[in-house]
């Protein structure tokens, strides 16, 4: 007797075209949703860097300040004393440039400051972590700006420092505190030259890439900057009272001696005690104008 077998094959079912253009709709849906997260992620791990690099840098002036009891100009000669020596027609280290130069041994480089003779701007091409802003889009992949200059995203007060040399911006004599011919050796003091009080004064701000701490040209020792594009500028100091521009694209509004932010509404400023604050766009004219200002005698506004 022969017996059958009726055998059952089963197949899974697949995705419709519906179905998977619905699953497809809510991975992108989610990836919509998960991105700006990520982003304002991103963005406030950037300005925690930031915040770091400033108060590293205004420490560090602090402890410039303790060994020469003087701090040296945006652009000067610094600290002229016996402990730099004239080797082969140059001084060693270098008696005149920057103050993101003059502040490398107080941020542990302190071989590669000595490594540089005569003019900052002679110096090597080794970019320094803490001069860049990790938000600062402008700055060239390599850290280096026009003839590998170490770059920067952080600009001096020139009404806190002065700068000793032949000045003709808006910050022609920085209200009285420093001459024309500039004053050779440094200007300010903790606290005599800032009696508005160094917690009241902005000492450094953020500002796209200012094209080389170190960089120059012969044109009265002034920096090129802007990041590799070869235009003149007053190198990497701020010497203008109106507000930061905020809210900028590099290099759209870009302003050689003015403080921005980095493409969003809020800028990071160092003051001359060591604390870091974030400067928002809704600051107005004059309370940013005080701010910078160590002796007008001014009280901050609310918006501070």
């Amino acid at each position: 007797m022969e017996r059958s077998f009726s055998v059952r094959f089963s197949r899974k079912r697949g995705f419709t075209l519906i179905e998977l253009l619905v699953v497809i709709a809510i991975i992108a849906i989610l990836i919509g949703l998960l991105l700006p997260a990520v982003q304002k992620v991103r963005e406030a791990a950037a300005r925690t860097q930031s915040q770091n690099n400033l108060k590293q840098i205004t420490l560090a002036l602090h402890g410039l300040h303790d060994v020469y009891g003087k701090l040296p100009g945006a652009i000067s000669s610094f600290p002229m004393d016996q402990n730099h020596l004239w080797v082969n027609g140059a001084w060693q280290p270098a008696q005149r440039g920057t103050i993101q130069y003059f502040l490398l041994p107080y941020i542990e480089q302190q071989a590669y400051y000595n490594s540089v003779n005569d003019w900052s701007w002679t110096t090597g091409s080794t970019p320094i972590k803490t001069f860049i802003a990790p938000g600062d889009g402008s700055v060239p992949g390599t850290n280096l700006t026009w003839s590998s200059r170490p770059a920067t995203s952080y600009a001096a007060n020139a009404y806190v420092f002065g700068i000793d040399g032949n000045v003709n911006g808006n910050c022609q004599d920085c209200d009285g505190q420093v001459p024309q011919n500039g004053i050779a050796g440094g200007y300010a003091r903790i606290p005599a030259t800032i009696p508005d009080g160094l917690s009241q004064t902005v000492g450094f701000t953020e500002r796209y890439c200012t094209g080389g701490w170190g960089g120059g040209n012969t044109n009265n020792g002034h920096i090129w900057s802007e990041c590799g594009q070869p235009e003149s500028t007053w190198g990497p100091f701020i010497d203008q009272a109106t507000l930061p521009l905020f809210n900028t694209v590099y290099p759209q509004n870009f302003s050689a001696t003015r403080p921005t932010s980095l493409g969003g509404p809020v800028m990071m400023a160092s003051l001359m005690d060591g604390s870091v604050r974030a400067i928002n766009a809704s600051i107005s004219a004059t309370t940013w104008y005080n701010a910078i200002r160590p002796a007008d005698g001014n009280v901050l506004g609310s918006d501070w």
